[in-house]
This record gives structure tokens, sequence and C-alpha cells, in this order.
């Protein structure tokens, strides 16, 4: 004879046993075998740059079928398209029942997918696309860089107030984590440069615009004449400016909220570069390369000219050195000439230290340099053994900044090393740029991230 189950005898047994078992569904422990779910916490960034890893860490729950979240579940993450990397491989939920891990993209551009797993909840997949930022010209500063790409400026860093928020910890892996912003399409600029919170560029009819943080739009800048070329000061607390006149190659400064003035019997210059000074109220440090190829600098002394003294006025440097490319510091300048000596003067920086003295005229530096970029403290060359770097007029190297083995570096940025350029154009920079946290990174390039759509 068969048994019914709702025989009064067994009754209470198989009440009991219909409890644990629901007991057992609603604890949500590891070793239930019921399905459950597997959710997306944190997404991927729909755009990073190839061979990088993301900014946006990958999060994902696994809960059971009453939503509780489950701990100690194997989650699984596998690259299935693209050929980049994921760490860790597995891991197992925490108590809230997430599993994170950091997402690395193939090495070429295109699309790469990643796939989150386990045993009986289901997978996920996360989609990104692999993209360089790329632009034709590129000005950086302490805490900010900026680029032409097509007539348009884009920027991105500490100071950038058009970059988008990071969308999570900005300080994984030391990644960069400020992508660019437009600042401007409305004109087609030809050049830009970068002081402090501010960009100023110039159209194709040489007359310049500023924008900032108070003022972002794009505004004339006041009693200028057209400019040929501009310079701008790295330092991230003041926004000045120097640029050449047209007609006539002299000098002209200004503040990017500021009208224009004339540099009191300026001379005719090629080129030009500008620092602010330190400690000296907010005066300038810039030289010039006069027309014979030789330097001439004014501001906060010493300025070269075998003297400790300053000027508001032009002095011509001391030695006769002709120079193919000139760059200036917080009072100290560098020259290169054609065939690849570098000679500085100025105020002897040491690290950690700051000034301990002053080197009165041109001094030799390095030779076999074949690029020089000078920003604030630092000076920086490129030669056949890569990039060698020191602090002010002292000569003596400091660590170079890494991140650059194997890469075509093509040129610094204009007026400071913080940024430089691949040969195709992909933009590299240090410093202020990487997080909002207050540990300056000075040691490693890395690229900028691509725009965010």
């Amino acid at each position: 004879m068969t048994r019914s189950l709702a025989s009064p005898r067994r009754g209470p047994l198989c009440l009991a046993v219909l409890a644990a078992l629901a007991a057992s569904a609603c604890n949500d422990s590891p070793s239930a075998t019921e399905p459950g779910s597997l959710l997306p916490v944190q997404g991927s960034a729909p755009v990073g740059v190839p061979g990088w890893n993301l900014i946006d860490t990958l999060a994902v729950q696994v809960v059971g079928p009453g939503g509780n979240p489950r701990e100690g579940i194997t989650v699984t993450w596998a690259v299935t398209v693209g050929g980049g990397t994921i760490t860790p491989l597995a891991d197992s939920t925490d108590a809230t029942g997430l599993a994170r891990a950091v997402w690395t993209l193939g090495p070429t551009a295109g699309p790469n997918e990643v796939e989150a797993s386990t045993v009986n909840d289901g997978e996920l997949s996360f989609q990104s696309t692999g993209e360089a930022f790329r632009v034709d010209q590129v000005a950086g500063g302490l805490l900010m860089g900026c680029g032409l790409v097509q007539g348009a400026i884009w920027c991105w860093g500490e100071s950038a107030w058009v970059s988008p928020e990071p969308v999570s910890d900005p300080n994984l892996n030391g990644w960069m984590v400020q992508s660019p912003g437009l600042v401007d399409s409305a004109h087609t600029f030809v050049s830009l440069a970068v002081a402090g919170q501010t960009v100023c560029g110039l159209d194709a009819a040489g007359a310049a615009w500023c924008a900032s943080p108070a003022s972002p739009a794009m505004t004339a800048v006041q009693g200028a004449p057209p400019f040929r070329a501009i310079a701008g000061s790295a330092n991230a607390f003041n926004g000045n400016y120097c640029g050449l006149a047209v007609s006539d190659s002299t000098a002209w400064c200004w503040r990017a909220d500021s009208t224009a003035v004339q540099l009191t019997g300026s001379p005719a210059f090629t080129q030009l570069d500008i620092e602010d000074a330190f400690g000296t109220n907010q005066e300038f440090f810039a030289c010039g390369l006069l027309v014979d190829s030789t330097a001439a600098c004014w501001g906060a002394g010493p300025l070269g000219d075998s003297s400790q003294a300053g000027s508001a006025t032009a002095v011509v440097v001391s030695g006769g050195h002709t120079f193919a490319q000139l760059g200036v510091g917080a009072r100290f300048a560098c020259g290169r000439t054609a065939g690849g000596e570098v000679w500085c003067w100025g105020k002897e920086w040491v690290p950690d230290q700051g000034v301990i003295g002053e080197v009165l005229v041109p001094t030799l530096a390095r030779t076999g340099a074949s690029d020089l970029s000078v920003g604030l403290e630092f000076a920086m060359t490129f030669d056949g053994a890569g990039l060698t770097r020191w602090e002010g007029a002292t000569f003596e190297a400091v660590p170079p900044v890494g991140g650059l083995d194997g890469l075509p570096v093509n040129r610094f940025s204009v007026t400071a090393p913080s940024c430089l350029l691949l040969v195709d154009g992909q933009v590299y920079c240090h410093g202020e740029y990487w997080d909002r946290s207050s540990v300056w990174r000075d040691f490693e390039y890395a690229p900028v991230p691509p725009v965010r759509p």
C-alpha cells in the first residue's frame, strides 16, 4: 500500500524538513545550490587607452533568490574580445556579495569585452573601446594640459574646469583620471599656451583669446596686437602670458584677465618663454631669442648678464652663445644650441632644499640634446640615451620621469615638460594631472585618457 505524505503520522516530519530547506535558502550561504543572480554594480568606462587599465574598477554582486547577498561565491573573470587582461582572474565575494576586478584593454585600438561568471548565478559581459587621444599641438602647465584638435581647444587635469569628473577611485593604480573636455570649437586656433588655471590661444589672424574657470568662454585679450607666437607660465598660481607681435616681433605681456602691455624697450624676438618668479610678488622671469639667436632676459635676477640684478627691460645674456631653442623656469633659463649643447643660468635649485645659489653667466649643463623643455624647477632634455632631468641651474641630474620606454616620442609640449607628444599625436603627461590628492606624481608619464562619449 502506498502511504500518503499527508499521513498524520508523518506530517510533522515533512513540515520540519520543508522548514529546514526554507531556512537554508533564506540564509544564501556559499553551500546553497539554488541559482541566484549576478548583478552589475560598477560598469566599465566606455573608452580607454589601448594597453592601459580602465579608470573604473569593475564590480559585480551575487545575490540569492531572495535578493540577499551571498558571501564566498567564486566569480571568474575572462577577457573575451580585444586581448587585454583582467586582475584577478577569480575572486570570492565579500560580505556584501561584491567581487571586483581591474581591466587592462588590449594593445590595439578597437572593441574590448570581458565576462564575469559564477557556477550557478549566470554571467555578465562588459564592453569598452580602445581609443587614443591625439592632438595637433599640446601645451602643459603644473595642473592642466591643453591640446589643439583641428583648431579646437581641449583641456584636462586638476585645474581643467571642463574635465569630466572621474567615475570611480581616482587613485586606481596611479592612473590618470582627468579626461579632456572641450573649451572652444567656435574659433580656429593655430597655437595655444597654458598658465595656471587658464588657457590662451591664437587664431589664424593672430588674435589672442583666453579662458579661465571664472570666465570659461574664450574672450579676446584687450589692447593686444596680432601675435605670431604666445607663451604662458606653467606656475599654477598665476596666469601670466607674453606674445610676439606680428608687425615687429616685440614682446607684449598680460594676465589672462587683463590688458596686454608692450615690454618697455622690447627688441625683436624670434622665440619667447616665461615663468612666474617665486617670491617676487608675481613678477615675470622671461627670456627670448634675438634675431642673431643670442638670448636676452628680463624680470627677477639673475638674468645671465653676470650680475645678480633684475631688470624691467630685456638685457643680453653673456657669452654670445647662439641657441636653437630656449626654456625658462622659476628664475632660471636654459638654451640649446644647434649642436646639442645646453647652457643654463639663474637660480640654483636643489631637490628638497630650494634655492641655494646663483649661476650668473651661462654654464654648460648637457651635451647631445635633441629637444629641451623647462618648467618651474625642472629642465629636461631628450638625447640618444633618452630623458635627462635636472633641477634649476645646478646641473645635477635628478631621477628622470619614466613611463616612456620604447615609445616613439616626438617633442615636449610648449614651454613645459609636463606633457609631450608621441609621433602619432598621442599625449602623455605627468604631475597633478594624475589625481585629486595632495601627492604630486612627477615621476612617470601616462597617456591622457580619451574623450568620454
